[in-house]
């Protein structure tokens, strides 16, 4: 028995394994770029709304602490500052009637500060 083999016949070369579908393969390139592209974008996208926000965020914290928070601080801190002195200095005097009202105003604005 002879067996006969025909180069050219159709479908033994399209089954050759060593032929590549170039076809296939530049689409699926293209697809996993495109996939890649997207995400990094959408991660570039999201941190940069976060830290636009965290910008926004402390340029607002410091304006407050600026024009609010420093000068009640200090007001507070002299308050404070006056009622001690006063305190400490009616401390060590003898108890007298005005001595002692006055070491009692001094007591209650400490209380408030």
């Amino acid at each position: 028995m002879a067996y006969h083999l025909d180069i050219a016949d159709p479908v033994i070369s399209s089954e050759s394994p060593w032929e590549d579908d170039t076809t296939a393969v530049p689409q699926a390139h293209e697809a996993e770029w495109a996939k890649l592209s997207s995400d990094f974008t959408n991660s570039g996208y999201r941190e940069g709304i976060t830290a636009g926000k965290e910008d926004a965020l402390q340029e607002g914290f410091d304006a407050g602490f600026a024009e609010v928070g420093v000068p009640l601080g200090q007001e507070l801190g002299l308050l404070r500052g006056l009622a001690s002195a006063l305190q400490s200095f009616l401390a060590p005097m003898p108890p007298t009637s005005v001595v002692a009202s006055s070491r009692a105003e001094g007591e209650g604005i400490g209380s408030f500060v």
